[in-house]
């Protein structure tokens, strides 16, 4: 068969165009019977020439075809972005460029990722220039920020790392090593003023040996810094000790605590109260503290617990301003928040994050200070002391299952990040979440505001992150008795903007079946 014809394959597609030799040469148009459809130039039954495809979803690719492969052309797509370059195997391959969401990316992809030498461009000026890996700035680059402030040198997921200079728009010049974003090493900061420090750093502050310089008064002072405070002075006779970040802490404590408590709104005797303790445990590693601050946010906000959360943080950065979380310091809390409660009808929400032992304590320590752990026991007997009768904890620590029996109770919520003999995972100190704090308070609560649902999402989550690095599964917890369920729908009615997703029947089976031990990765519903 030669010339214009027309071909159908029931059940598949229909062919309409020019033939040779009995097959599809030339000019023509495919129709498949799912929506999608080609047209452009054949050989020999296959798309080859140019064309233009349209799939079911309605993305759009026109350029050059090869044996049924899309080649080189331009692809807009159904959810949003445009690529004009390469392709091979209908993959992102070779030299081009992506505009996405108000960004735009050229340089080489590699099986539909962008990586190697790459430059990206934002709308609002913002403008990358260097090494990306997995769509990440990861390498040595230059980015230029909106606000004219600019960056050069080493990078790491995004953020700088390794050997770089930082200039802000202020004028203010950071150089040398930078870990997570900030001076982390040896480096040295200079000024608008004249003013420079050259030395250590840690957290983006001075902090170990290094020299300050004042231009106003023309004087350099040498010593030991922690959090940008000279602790101990160098001096011709010798070193004049000024006392550490610690010693001060501890001076503080009640003050910093008595601060919070004074604070903390009393009950509105007319709503359904939630007030928030949240504790980071351990004050060596910044991915705890930071998951308290977000969680701080997110509770203020969605929650409307805005005047009603009280923070107990071990961590560097905080030390002068936030309570350190201790036994002590916790129980306190507990106790002071009893009394802005009405006990029997608001919420106690409670956030832990640390490390946690296979004895189930909870870790508590701040730099240079080891702390006495804190006990699933003295936390269940704290909470039962308060007489606060409406109670959501959260334990996201390693072998936090353990805590679940001694806090059990039927209007107590308890969530743990991991089964009693588990570990969790993502607690390393680059880390902005731990993957349980990251899948509930970043993705599930975002999604939900019923904490039940949430756990369920953020169960699914860390789940799907373990298997992707073939990580022993923590297995996560959840005790939900009706009485607090109950409880907190009623609770759930007062929130202005409160959202719960819609379960399929489905879902609410496999996640009964989780709640009643009915598989092995499940978790139980108490009495």
């Amino acid at each position: 068969m030669s010339g214009q014809g027309h071909y159908r394959l029931p059940g598949s597609y229909q062919y309409q165009g020019q033939f040779a030799g009995g097959l599809f040469n030339g000019p023509g148009v495919i129709e498949f019977d799912d929506g999608s459809h080609y047209e452009g130039e054949f050989k020999n039954d296959r798309m080859h020439g140019e064309g233009m495809f349209t799939d079911a979803s309605g993305m759009i690719c026109e350029g050059q075809f090869a044996q049924d492969d899309f080649i080189q052309g331009s692809c807009k797509y159904s959810q949003g972005g445009i690529y004009t370059g390469s392709f091979e195997n209908w993959l992102l391959q070779g030299e081009g460029t992506l505009v996405r969401n108000d960004v735009t990316w050229h340089g080489e992809f590699h099986q539909g990722e962008l990586s190697g030498t790459a430059t990206v461009t934002q709308s609002d000026g913002t403008h990358y220039e260097g090494e990306i890996e997995h769509w990440t700035y990861s390498g040595s680059g230059t980015l230029t920020m909106a606000d004219g402030s600019l960056y050069s040198g080493g990078f790491k997921n995004g953020r700088y790392s390794g050997e770089g200079t930082l200039t802000t728009a202020e004028g203010e010049v950071q150089s040398g090593e930078f870990a997570r974003g900030r001076l982390n090493g040896k480096g040295r900061i200079d000024y608008p003023n004249g003013d420079w420090f050259e030395g250590q750093f840690r957290y983006g502050k001075p902090w170990g040996h290094g020299t300050s310089y004042t231009a106003e008064t023309e004087t350099e002072i040498s010593g030991d810094w922690q959090n940008k405070t000279l602790i101990a002075r160098s001096t011709d006779k010798g070193v004049d000790y000024l006392g550490s970040t610690v010693e001060r802490a501890l001076y503080n404590q009640q003050a910093l605590l008595q601060k919070q408590l004074d604070a903390i709104k009393a009950t509105d005797a007319d709503d359904i109260n939630l007030y928030v303790l949240l504790v980071a445990g351990n004050g060596r590693q910044g991915v705890f503290y930071r998951e308290a601050v977000y969680a701080e946010a997110l509770f203020s906000h969605q929650y409307q617990a805005d005047g009603r959360i009280l923070s107990l943080i071990n961590s560097p950065e905080t030390v002068d301003t936030t309570p350190m979380a201790t036994v002590t310091s916790i129980d306190r809390a507990i106790q002071a928040l009893a009394e802005k409660m009405d006990k029997e009808n608001d919420i106690l929400f409670v956030y832990m994050t640390s490390h946690g032992s296979e004895d189930f304590h909870l870790q508590l320590n701040q730099n240079g200070l080891n702390l006495p752990g804190l006990s699933a026991d003295y936390l269940a007997q704290s909470l039962n002391q308060s007489a606060i009768q409406h109670r959501v904890v959260v334990i996201s620590a390693c072998y936090s299952g353990g805590f679940v029996e001694p806090l059990a109770g039927p209007e107590t919520l308890v969530m743990t990040a991991a089964a009693s003999d588990r570990t969790s995972f993502g607690c390393s100190d680059e880390a902005e979440f731990t993957y349980f704090g990251r899948a509930l308070l970043e993705q599930a609560l975002n999604q939900t505001n019923d904490f039940s649902q949430g756990f369920h999402i953020a169960y699914d989550l860390v789940d799907e992150w373990e298997n992707e690095k073939d990580f022993r599964h923590s297995l996560p917890q959840l005790s939900a008795p009706e009485p607090v369920l109950s409880k907190l729908e009623d609770w759930y009615k007062t929130l202005p903007e409160f959202h719960a997703e819609k379960i399929s029947l489905g879902e609410k089976i496999r996640w009964w079946w989780r709640e009643n031990d009915l598989n092995p990765a499940s978790v139980k519903r108490q009495p």
